[in-house]
């Protein structure tokens, strides 16, 4: 992947981007912008950072460094909160998805219930702007 996209460290977003389009129930798409700045190092900081050492993340992984290991740990971080959602959770997420603008889910061949990642991306994104 790193000739795809030429830059000094792992190319993160590329790699999360192409991983996540050929599974998106499993993995989440990584932007610095939005999930680094607004999220992990913005509104929710400390839920973060009490996660890392809970985790037991080794600081220069959990501070953003880009690396693929770095991409392991946040897919845990989305599974670990996917976990302790209210059991309707993906239900709900899936009857919200199918009702948004071309989405057209009936013609997809994939169960929207089972989008655990994109509702990961949504949910944490969206909460983020929302405070």
């Amino acid at each position: 992947m790193q000739g795809i996209k030429q830059k000094k460290h792992f190319p993160l977003m590329t790699v999360s981007k192409y991983l996540h389009f050929y599974n998106p129930e499993l993995f989440p798409i990584y932007d610095n912008k939005m999930i680094w700045e607004t999220v992990l190092n913005g509104r929710f900081k400390g839920d973060y950072r009490e996660f890392c050492e809970r985790e037991r993340i080794p600081r220069h992984i959990a501070c953003g460094e880009g690396t693929a290991k770095w991409l392991v740990y946040y897919m845990l971080l989305a599974s670990d909160l996917l976990s302790i959602a209210h059991e309707n959770f993906m239900q709900v997420f899936g009857d919200w998805l199918g009702e948004q603008p071309g989405t057209e889910l009936p013609k997809r061949k994939f169960n929207p219930v089972t989008l655990y990642a994109r509702a990961f991306e949504y949910t944490l994104v969206g909460a983020a702007k929302a405070f």
